[in-house]
């Protein structure tokens, strides 16, 4: 019968992690095929932006605007 020692199980180890990695390689570079696929998008229910700056815009000038924005979707979350 054979003594367990820690040489031994680390030899163990070694000669399977060994036979693992070259297993993987070997599938790596071996394997081939081919293949299609195919795939749809839904469709957003849209969202709506409306707005409505004060009098007085013009550029470089600091005016408040009250913007809605409504998602039209009951199911959908939109990011805006």
């Amino acid at each position: 019968m054979f003594k367990l020692t820690k040489k031994r199980v680390l030899a163990a180890l070694s000669v399977v992690s060994i036979l693992v990695v070259a297993g993987a390689a070997f599938a790596y570079w071996t394997t081939s095929g081919s293949g299609n696929g195919s795939a749809t998008a839904g469709s957003d229910a849209g969202v709506t932006v409306a707005g409505d700056p004060a009098n007085g815009i013009y550029p470089g000038s600091n005016v408040a605007v009250s913007t809605v924005i409504t998602n039209s979707s009951s199911t959908q979350a939109q990011q805006v």
